[in-house]
């Protein structure tokens, strides 16, 4: 499947980026984490699921098990064969956790992308509802689908009433995957052509519930710099009542 990794060679581009990962005005906990990494080009935000036990280990797991994939790889293939085995690795440590304690459910999700400045190519994967998107020509494109209640409705029915969308926002966040609860985890995989000038942010829920993608189209479009976004856009969080936990990468490409 991942064959097309081993193949072009040319020069290499370069990529700045910036981070936040907060509580928020109303959780007492951050159950997300995040790993950034600009020397192999690698970013992964996990968040932990809300409402069941030990979710911040969760995410903890997913994250520290990307960053060994991480540091154990020396080229873009390798990268990726071992943060697809670092996705499986973490989602049994997650269930031996959970098993070990008694407790039902313990899980988390996953986005993840990794960019191949030498070949200009990139692979998005994600697991559960946080997010990839991608900014290019001014035109904002979510790369992900959620796995969710909501979202698997809305991609088979393509005939939804504004009425009926609106009562799937309460099953918007009923998680149809996520690393940890099922013996074998599901990540889907993307394969990416990649521009300068590209933006790339991954987040959790608790940015884009917040900001609509106008907003977060707006703030890409208009800030210089990703630091200049990042900071515009957690005040658009905290403006609206940031009302869960939020983390965010923002990385310009080229």
């Amino acid at each position: 499947m991942l064959e097309w990794l081993r193949r072009i060679k040319k020069e290499h581009a370069t990529l700045s980026f910036a981070t936040v990962s907060e509580t928020g005005l109303v959780r007492s906990e951050n159950q997300d984490h995040f790993f950034a990494s600009a020397e192999k080009a690698l970013f992964c935000v996990a968040d932990g699921m809300g409402g069941c036990d030990g979710g911040e280990v969760a995410s903890d797991f997913v994250c520290k098990e990307i960053e060994r994939a991480a540091h154990s790889s020396r080229d873009f293939h390798t990268l990726v064969a071992n943060s697809a085995d670092a996705i499986r690795a973490a989602n049994d440590k997650i269930r031996a956790y959970a098993a070990k304690r008694g407790w039902r459910q313990m899980g988390s999700t996953i986005a993840a992308l990794f960019l191949d400045t030498a070949s200009n190519i990139g692979v998005a994967c994600h697991v559960g509802d946080s997010r990839i998107y991608r900014l290019r020509d001014g035109v904002l494109e979510q790369l992900t689908d959620d796995h969710t209640v909501a979202g698997e409705i809305s991609r088979r029915s393509k005939t939804l009433t504004g009425e009926v969308m609106k009562r799937l926002g309460a099953l918007s966040h009923i998680l149809t995957r996520a690393v940890g609860i099922e013996k074998n985890v599901s990540p889907d995989w993307r394969k990416l052509d990649l521009r300068p000038g590209d933006v790339y942010m991954l987040c959790s829920d608790g940015i884009y519930d917040m900001a609509t993608d106008d907003t977060i189209r707006e703030i890409l479009v208009s800030s210089a710099s990703p630091r200049q976004a990042m900071d515009a856009l957690s005040k658009a969080v905290v403006d609206a009542g940031a009302a869960d936990n939020y983390t965010c990468i923002i990385i310009k490409y080229g």
